[in-house]
């Protein structure tokens, strides 16, 4: 580190720049901001000016800081007109007009313009407001399909709500009782398939992930930290890899696949499962783990769904009887159900219906 030898009481250090003297340096006539420095090492290397009489108040032209002198020091730059930019209220070039709308005076809006209250408020405005948040949520939801991927086939990627086949009603009819009730699970059954039920089961995933990534996704399409995870998973898959997650004959490669799936599914904040009771549970292994996911995310209130092609009534007789009454009681107790075959209502196809119901706390 170089040795700094200051000069005097000016505050200047040896071989510094006369622009870091102190501003005691100022009111004693040594320092003029627009003169260079000589490099002589006395003092700040300029010619003290003399003081006026009247109680030391520099005279006409002296370098000064307070507001009145400060724009005729500057006008004497070659940066005059950049300073004059930047700071019109120094220099008197600021213009003041009268808001259109509550006629109030200011200075950052032009003539015949609005306040920045009154500008937030006006239908203009408003439009712009709703234009970005309609673009905000399109990022998020192209972000949301580009995260779903690697979980989701090809065939439910590219479904068409304007498609005639698609169970429209049902679609809209569903959309509005999940978004009136405060329950984060639904259960979709019906004894048929065919019905968009994993179709309608997408979409909300769809929404919902959007809606839960909007808060960490800028205009730009940067994400702020990590994004929630989320899983779709087939029921028959679901329970395979509960049945072989501690099946030590099988080799530690499938162990670890199976327990990670079955983790995914206990702990992710968004999980579809998809045709529940495909195939009839039966074997005990295969059963805990099952109840362990059901179990874990009725306690954890993380959102999920469900589709199956049995009625709940019926869903007794394919799980095993060791968890079957507690999973039923869970689903009943958590989520709202939508039964297909419930009333021949509007549901958008021929013969086929659906009633919102939610089942008690």
């Amino acid at each position: 580190m170089a040795r700094r030898k200051w000069m005097g009481d000016c505050g200047q250090a040896e071989g510094t720049n006369h622009r870091l003297s102190s501003l005691s340096s100022l009111h004693e006539g040594r320092w003029n901001p627009f003169q260079k420095w000589n490099g002589s090492p006395s003092k700040t290397g300029t010619t003290p000016l003399p003081k006026s009489e009247d109680k030391g108040i520099p005279p006409e032209g002296y370098p000064h800081t307070c507001k009145n002198e400060f724009p005729k020091i500057m006008k004497t730059s070659e940066l005059a007109s950049e300073f004059e930019t930047a700071f019109p209220r120094l220099f008197g070039t600021l213009e003041y007009h009268t808001c259109t709308s509550c006629g109030t005076p200011e200075s950052s809006f032009d003539e015949g313009g609005q306040c920045d209250d009154c500008w937030q408020k006006s239908p203009e405005r408003q439009a712009q407001i709703q234009e970005e948040e309609r673009k905000h949520i399109e990022l998020c939801r192209s972000i949301a399909i580009r995260e779903l991927a690697s979980e989701v086939s090809p065939e439910l990627r590219d479904t068409d709500t304007d498609h005639p086949e698609f169970n429209a009603a049902a679609w809209n009819r569903i959309k509005g009782a999940w978004d009136s009730e405060s329950s984060d699970w639904l259960w979709l059954h019906s004894l048929s398939s065919g019905r968009c039920k994993s179709r309608i089961a997408y979409l909300l995933l769809l929404e919902k992930y959007a809606a839960a990534i909007s808060g960490r996704v800028s205009k730009m399409g940067s994400t702020n930290g990590r994004l929630p995870g989320l899983l779709w998973v087939d029921g028959d898959r679901l329970t395979e890899a509960c049945r072989v997650r501690h099946q030590y004959s099988l080799g530690e490669k499938v162990m670890g696949a199976a327990h990670d799936l079955v983790e995914d599914a206990r702990t992710v904040p968004f999980l579809v499962i998809d045709d529940l009771t495909k195939r009839k549970i039966t074997g005990e292994a295969a059963s805990d783990g099952l109840w362990e996911v059901i179990k874990h995310r009725h306690e954890w209130k993380l959102w999920t769904v469900i589709t199956d092609n049995v009625r709940p009534e019926n869903m007794e007789d394919l799980l095993h009887e060791k968890h079957a009454p507690y999973i039923i009681r869970r689903l009943a107790e958590r989520c709202i159900q939508v039964d297909f075959d419930a009333t021949p209502s509007e549901c958008g196809q021929s013969g086929q219906s659906c009633e919102s119901k939610s089942g008690g706390n």
